[in-house]
């Protein structure tokens, strides 16, 4: 049995990060991926992940955002990869709804840069927004996003370079620990291990039965749409947005590369939920 002092259960973003710190730090680690990293079958794909330092969810979100802008920064230095990118985020609602409301407290508990527009203004400087008269804007000059999959690409590679092992393409059937040894069977034989990191999103109530809480996986979907006028779309006049209406929270994105501007919508209903991505584009893309 191979022998490590932390296993990586899952190598999406969240796991791959992991994966990469353990590693630089010299710790003996091992990350086992089911399918290959980047894949379509969990959360850590299509394209972009909002990033942002005043999160409405919680202030306390806030120090740990700090931390997170100057390790992608890290990491864009080490890789010589761009993959942070600051864009502002516009966040628009109702002055007493869960966004605005939430946003404001982190904002100003965090001494963090903001403005705050009614909807004449947000509607002015981002024309393709229609609002109701009495929304307001909180537009946070900081805020972008991270490209997700190059991202995953260059932590799990980076990761391999300072030592970790990869186990790509191997299924893990159950994590159990007896107390002072974890032991992690897959499909290519049995692990043991000090630690484990369980990092397997919509698959983690199956390999971790006796978890405290109650779980569900929910479906996700991300949309790609081509603006019909790409006038409203450029530049300043689009960054990453947070909409909250009668219809819930959406989110989105400038357009890519390809001129698609991806939008969807963000649960926050569920605290206890495992949250699988699947993609839509609109209208679908031209085959070359």
């Amino acid at each position: 049995m191979a022998q490590f002092d932390v296993v990586v259960v899952g190598l999406g973003a969240i796991g791959s990060a992991a994966l990469y710190q353990l590693a630089r730090r010299g710790v003996r680690v091992a990350g086992i991926e089911r399918f290959t990293p980047g894949h379509d079958r969990g959360s850590s794909h299509g394209e972009t992940r909002i990033i942002r330092l005043g999160y409405f969810e919680h202030p306390s979100y806030v120090p740990l955002l700090r931390r997170t802008y100057a390790l992608w920064r890290e990491l864009e230095a080490a890789s010589a990869t761009k993959l942070l990118h600051i864009t502002g985020i516009a966040e628009i609602g109702p002055p007493d709804g869960e966004v605005v409301k939430g946003t404001l407290a982190a904002s100003r508990q965090h001494n963090l840069p903001h403005e705050v527009m009614d909807a004449a203004e947000t509607m002015r400087r981002f024309p393709a927004f229609k609002i109701p008269s009495h929304f307001v804007g909180v537009f946070q000059p900081d805020g972008g996003f991270v490209t997700v999959e190059p991202a995953i690409a260059i932590l799990t590679a980076m990761a391999k370079a300072a030592g970790a092992e990869l186990q790509l393409g191997v299924a893990v059937h159950s994590v159990t620990s007896n107390g002072s040894v974890v032991r992690i069977a897959t499909s290519q034989g049995n692990i043991e291990t000090r630690t484990a990191i369980v990092a397997a999103g919509p698959w983690v109530t199956r390999l971790l039965p006796d978890l405290p809480v109650s779980l569900r996986v929910t479906r996700q979907v991300m949309s790609w749409f081509q603006p019909i006028d790409q006038t409203s779309f450029g530049g300043e006049r689009f960054p990453v947005f947070l909409l909250e209406s009668r219809h819930g929270v959406h989110y989105g994105f400038p357009p890519s590369a390809t001129g698609l501007v991806k939008i969807a919508k963000h649960t926050t209903a569920t605290r206890r939920s495992i949250r699988t991505a699947s993609i839509a584009r609109y209208p679908p893309p031209m085959r070359r």
